[in-house]
């Protein structure tokens, strides 16, 4: 197992920035909400013992955020 390190630590801060240096609160909400839907489908999937379906809901919410992400990033005025 991996350890967490300062320079893994680094990478994710620079994740969660913008061009600019910024932190981007969408990248954030991206993240928490990839995290929350792995943990939940694995920790059911085992309470189960049997693979769980990701809804068809849950999976839309996820994929609408990547995309807010996506669109957000081209109408973003360049600034130099």
């Amino acid at each position: 197992m991996s350890e967490i390190t300062a320079e893994n630590k680094h990478s994710l801060l620079e994740f969660l920035k913008e061009d600019n240096g910024n932190y981007s609160s969408t990248r954030l909400l991206f993240l928490a909400w990839g995290f929350t839907i792995l943990f939940s489908w694995v920790f059911l999937s085992i309470y189960t013992l049997k693979l769980q379906p990701i809804d068809v809901s849950v999976a839309g919410v996820f994929a609408s955020l990547g995309a807010t992400k996506i669109v957000q990033k081209f109408g973003e005025e360049k600034t130099k």
